[in-house]
């Protein structure tokens, strides 16, 4: 890897922590896992980002609020309320690797996404 590609990869890793609130991430999930069917690769991908004084995760499937839950040496996790019979859980790493599932309320089911978070 060439120091010029790692300095502009360092400096976003870096600024990643300290997310402002008013910023917008990419989310590329490449792994998905339902229920307790075996994983397999995905290109599921959501906008991550500010809503007056919450969180807003949007996709194809729709918008979900969530609330930042803790925060803890660089890391986030971010919690939603039932939202369309569901509740969900992100969590973001220092690096942008991120985690996302999904639990169903009256119809029992779990959806997991891994991938990265990037700053749009």
């Amino acid at each position: 890897m060439s120091v010029s590609f790692r300095l502009p990869l360092i400096a976003g890793l870096i600024a990643l922590p300290a997310l402002a609130h008013a910023e917008t991430l990419t989310c590329a999930f490449d792994i998905e896992c339902l229920d307790t069917e075996a994983c397999n690769a995905t290109d599921y991908e959501v906008t991550f980002g500010a809503l007056d004084d919450r969180w807003l995760m949007s996709s194809i499937a729709g918008e979900r609020p969530f609330d930042q839950l803790a925060e803890e040496d660089g890391g986030r996790a971010f919690v939603s309320p039932n939202t369309n019979g569901a509740v969900g859980l992100l969590q973001i790493g220092p690096d942008g690797t991120s985690n996302y599932v999904e639990i169903g309320i009256a119809f029992p089911y779990r959806a997991s996404y891994s991938g990265q978070c990037t700053p749009s």
